[in-house]
């Protein structure tokens, strides 16, 4: 065993060869990986958050020298979400806090999901709302707000909320945005995907400049909670509690192809006890242009199930 945490781990994220694990206590911890799995060492510890960890994104390669360290293609900053309502920005190098993002229009809401594009920064909340946040020094708001202070940094001010189509969930409480993606085809940032606590699906497309979302297309994908959107560079795939794995083509956002993933299993022999139904829970894809790469699932009943990629997804 590596480490133990005080509490639930809500969230795993890897990248460039650190894993982070993020709490319900609301920390967040990074361990450096290996090749083979072995001596894998904690490497900081991050307590900014006062609860639970809902997710955590790191930023897009700079498209020339970044600006913090001059290096071409170069990731400086993550961003992770919290139940306490906040955001926060970190250095992805010294582990260091750099600002918190909040919304005082949002105060009964907390973020559970995030996504970028060049521009924007996307938080899906617990309410059925999507707030945008701009992530360079340009606000793009009209209306006298705080950015009008002259001098004032207008990084990750809240530029639009974003209202989901009416979707209720059995309680009759609003949908909450568990899954939120901002791709197109080739990992083109020409649409925003958010897939909701009642199984449904809503695409707006992503104006170049401006805040234009457009409504593009809703659909009731799942029967029960959707856990998570992921998308290769042809097809979106939404996982659910209801146990099915759905492919949306990004292009003309049609259901390519929809597996129960328990009989898909049962039918190859793969997993024990497969009588239990299994709510999917995260997904992680490794991509491989060439070869299709591979999809790894992780269930409600704590099935680790990898599923080689074919070439056309």
């Amino acid at each position: 065993m590596v480490s133990r945490d005080s509490g639930e781990l809500k969230y795993l994220h890897e990248h460039d060869g650190e894993l982070y694990c993020c709490s319900s206590n609301g920390s967040i911890r990074t361990f450096v990986t290996t090749t083979t799995g072995r001596n894998i060492k904690m490497n900081a510890t991050m307590w900014d958050h006062s609860r639970s960890i809902t997710h955590v994104l790191c930023d897009l390669p700079a498209e020339g020298p970044c600006e913090m360290h001059g290096i071409s293609g170069h990731v400086c900053k993550f961003y992770s979400s919290s139940e306490d309502r906040t955001l926060k920005v970190w250095n992805i190098t010294t582990h260091s806090a750099m600002t918190g993002i909040s919304a005082p229009t949002l105060r009964s809401a907390t973020f559970q999901s995030l996504a970028q594009s060049r521009i924007h920064l996307f938080a899906g909340t617990s309410t059925g709302l999507i707030a945008v946040f701009n992530k360079s020094d340009v606000c793009e708001r009209k209306d006298v707000h705080a950015c009008n202070i002259p001098g004032r940094d207008k990084r990750y001010c809240l530029q639009l909320t974003i209202h989901l189509p009416s979707a209720f969930t059995p309680s009759g409480s609003p949908s909450s945005i568990n899954g939120l993606l901002c791709t197109g085809v080739h990992h083109s940032f020409t649409h925003l995907w958010a897939g909701d606590s009642s199984g449904q699906i809503t695409v707006w497309t992503v104006p170049d400049r401006g805040l234009r979302f457009k409504p593009a297309y809703t659909v009731q994908a799942h029967s029960a909670a959707i856990n998570k959107l992921t998308s290769t560079w042809r097809h979106c795939i939404s996982i659910s509690d209801d146990g099915y794995l759905i492919f949306f083509d990004l292009a003309r956002f049609e259901r390519v192809r929809s597996i129960n993933l328990t009989e898909w299993c049962a039918y190859r022999q793969l997993i024990l006890r497969p009588e239990i139904p299994r709510k999917l829970k995260c997904i992680h894809l490794y991509e491989d242009l060439q070869n299709g790469g591979m999809m790894v699932i992780g269930t409600s009943f704590g099935d680790v199930i990898a599923c080689s990629l074919g070439p056309n997804l």
